[in-house]
């Protein structure tokens, strides 16, 4: 049996947790610079830690799956279930819509409907997160090869690092680039060097991090033991970058979100790359708190974080139907709060989601398409 890492899943909640402070914000516009008093600043500040959401779910995937022996048959009956439960997901999303009101189905014509068997959205349905999925699987389709080169130690695993070498520098680094450009007000760009790239842009951000994952846990056991005022000084520095960019960029050109817009930015590869290590750390406490036959609180703490962590994505597709019905009524009655309370409800609706997702488990024929 697979040794299951708790780190992994602290990893994978910490990341959906992100995922749902992010999406359906209850904050004050933080997106322009000239709209933030000193309070806004702050709030702006500590929001910037969800950029490393997405990175860390791809960091995770690729942990897991770079690191255990690789077999065809399950890694495509994997693949199928992928594809298979997001195409089950998709038609919940649309009927649930529908059934709640969000969309008139008089809006749609029999066109619209057939064109929606083949994928196609239908206007004003919540779409727009499933760009996560088809990176998923596009990343999935691409495994036997990163595997075989990763599972290799001679000139094929050098490959991996030229690889990763040449999306730093075409994406992370080029992006900074482009961000110091705006301070000295030069009308020059490197937008073109991602031409290069044979993926999205977007894509290979996350090709990036799911090898950046799959390296690091390769070398658990050495990255684990970094001192942990270390990873800190990295995470906040990664931080403070981060909101250099927004400012630089908001004061620039307006309206700018530093998550959506950051996912390839040095700021986040520090962050990610250093929580994800930090958070490594927890095994061996977890292991030694599991065994014990005390901490009650903390065993139960632990087995909800696990929980969410073997859930994420359960919530990630049920965040966006329950959110998109409810979320109106919610800010009808409270548009605006902090950023404690936007964590809170963060908490609530990853808690909330993932009991569900235990439930879909134990009806079976849910649990076969679904899950």
């Amino acid at each position: 049996m697979e040794k299951r890492y708790f780190h992994i899943d602290f990893l994978k909640a910490i990341a959906i947790t992100m995922v749902c402070s992010y999406h359906f914000q209850i904050l004050h516009d933080q997106s322009n610079i000239s709209l933030l008093n000193t309070a806004g600043y702050v709030r702006r500040f500590v929001f910037n830690t969800n950029v490393s959401c997405v990175s860390l779910f791809f960091m995770t995937s690729g942990a897991v799956l770079l690191n255990k022996p690789f077999d065809m048959a399950k890694h495509a009956k994997r693949l199928y279930r992928i594809i298979f439960q997001f195409i089950a997901w998709y038609l919940i999303t649309t009927i649930f819509m529908i059934l709640f009101g969000v969309v008139n189905i008089t809006d749609y014509n029999i066109t619209d409907f057939i064109n929606h068997l083949f994928l196609s959205e239908l206007p004003g349905i919540p779409y727009g997160h499933y760009w996560f999925i088809f990176t998923l699987i596009g990343i999935y389709l691409l495994l036997p090869f990163f595997y075989n080169s990763f599972a290799d130690n001679g000139d094929k695993y050098k490959a991996i690092k030229i690889l990763m070498l040449f999306l730093f520098i075409c994406i992370f680094l080029s992006n900074e680039i482009n961000t110091l450009i705006k301070v000295i007000n030069v009308n020059v760009s490197t937008d073109n060097i991602t031409k290069f790239i044979p993926f999205t842009n977007l894509n290979a951000i996350m090709i990036f991090f799911f090898i950046l994952g799959g390296y690091i846990h390769k070398q658990y056991h050495k990255l684990k033991n970094i001192p942990i005022a270390y990873l800190v000084i990295v995470y906040l520095s990664g931080l403070l970058l981060l909101f250099i960019k927004f400012y630089i960029e908001s004061s620039k050109i307006g309206s700018y979100d530093p998550i959506w817009s950051g996912y390839g930015s040095i700021g986040n590869l520090l962050m990610s790359a250093s929580l994800f290590i930090l958070v490594m750390r927890i095994d061996t406490f977890y292991e030694k708190i599991s065994t014990s036959n005390s901490h009650s609180f903390i065993k139960l703490v632990f087995n909800v974080i696990q929980m969410v962590g073997m859930n994420t994505l359960a919530i990630f597709y049920i965040h966006e139907i329950i959110g998109t019905i409810v979320m109106p009524y919610v800010y009808s009655i409270a548009p605006y709060c902090g950023i404690t309370i936007n964590f809170a409800k963060a908490i609530i609706m990853v808690v909330l989601f993932s009991l569900i997702g235990e439930i879909i488990k134990k009806i079976p024929l849910l649990n076969k398409i679904l899950t």
